[in-house]
């Protein structure tokens, strides 16, 4: 049971939302005194540096929440554009909401901090990956962190320009060093999944 579900079922005062593909839901610095849900499609959080250049700040889902690290924080103002991949469906609690029913309900407390401890970790993996120096060592990192979950060891990859962006490099370098590892025959991939030849 995801948290949405959990609260659904308690009949929450929830409110939600539709955007269509390739919308802006929130803008970078935009002020978070909500927490959101992912009910439907997909959401990626996007930096743009100084020169343009756009960093995947994180990836969303249906059944991912968001804005859970922002509203409790002195500094609850969005880090990067929340922008809809496909046609997305969100929830939103407002703040004080959330507050109230996490005082009456000590299962939903519970579950909520596991879910951010949850959450904390895959950050914290996505900040070792970017700290490696070579994207070889990127690519294998990440491989080996999402491989255990899948069948036959393969990793579903997003389009090859957002692993681009999430491996922060550009996308004819991870292009060409992809090649070089198939070829060496470390991996294979086609063009949805990237897996390892002998796991």
């Amino acid at each position: 049971m995801t948290l949405f579900e959990k609260m659904l079922s308690n009949d929450y005062k929830i409110h939600r939302y539709n955007y269509n593909e390739s919308k802006i839901v929130f803008h970078e610095k935009d002020y978070c005194d909500k927490l959101g849900f992912v009910l439907e499609g997909e959401l990626k959080l996007v930096h743009y540096s100084y020169e343009g250049k756009a960093i995947i700040l994180g990836a969303l889902k249906k059944g991912d929440f968001f804005g859970d690290f922002l509203i409790f924080s002195s500094h609850p103002y969005y880090p990067g554009d929340l922008i809809s991949v496909t046609k997305t469906k969100i929830a939103m609690i407002k703040r004080d909401d959330l507050i109230k029913y996490l005082q009456e309900d000590s299962k939903l407390q519970e579950f909520y901090l596991q879910q951010l401890s949850e959450k904390a970790l895959t950050l914290n993996m996505h900040n070792k990956l970017l700290g490696l120096p070579t994207l070889r060592e990127r690519i294998i990192l990440y491989l080996e962190n999402y491989s255990t979950k899948t069948e036959k060891k393969k990793v579903y990859t997003p389009s090859k320009t957002d692993l681009a962006m999430y491996l922060n490099v550009q996308r004819p370098s991870l292009s060409r060093e992809l090649k070089n590892m198939k070829d060496e025959g470390i991996i294979d991939y086609d063009r949805n999944y990237i897996w390892f030849l002998n796991p």
